[in-house]
């Protein structure tokens, strides 16, 4: 038996092709979540509009928060500190 005319099989790049089952499986998951959303009878568009709207607010915030202490923490790091001027701050 001989070779000719097979296609040449090529490792694929295994971090591309991690990444791309990644992509699929998050497009598979995001497919399912819309989907218990249009097939529940209890559900209107409405309410399923409302829950994404709040889920992205949800991550907004929860950024925001962390964005703000990592921010105050790195600018005590290059030494702006209150002085005893300041008004004192709470620590926490």
């Amino acid at each position: 038996m001989t070779i000719e005319g097979r296609p040449v099989i090529v490792n694929p790049d295994p971090e591309e092709f991690n990444m791309n089952l990644f992509e699929q499986s998050r497009r598979d998951r995001l497919a399912d979540s819309v989907g218990d959303y249009l097939t529940d009878e209890n559900c209107s568009p409405r309410r399923a509009y409302e829950e994404l709207l709040a889920e992205a607010k949800g991550w907004v915030d929860y950024h925001q928060t962390n964005f703000t202490r990592a921010n105050e923490f790195y600018q005590l790091l290059l030494g702006h500190r209150p002085t005893d001027l300041d008004p004192p701050t709470t620590l926490g």
